[in-house]
């Protein structure tokens, strides 16, 4: 049995990989939540799941309609990336 060095692996290859071994030492948010890859392709991934009673959102109702985000249209313009570094002061800053 060959132990296979997963920092040698590509991102595709590392992913095939769990596709086809299905670790069970390796502690991962697709085992806890019983995902598993269907496909595999370049560019393609189709990971599916079997839904569960705890996967379920109780407060959807209350949630349905969220509340419009706050304003940040004055300072939109200081932080994009052709800002100069010292142009704007963000408002929490102590400078």
């Amino acid at each position: 049995m060959t132990t296979t060095d997963l920092t040698t692996l590509s991102g595709l290859d590392l992913i095939r990989w769990v596709q086809s071994e299905r670790p069970t030492d390796v502690p991962t948010i697709g085992r806890l939540l019983g995902m598993r890859f269907d496909e595999v392709d370049p560019g393609r991934v189709v990971v599916s799941l079997d839904t569960r009673p705890d996967f379920a959102n109780p407060s959807a109702p209350s949630t349905a309609v969220s509340p419009p985000p706050c304003s940040t249209r004055p300072w939109a313009a200081p932080f994009t990336p052709l800002s100069r570094p010292g142009w704007a002061t963000p408002p929490w800053s102590s400078r």
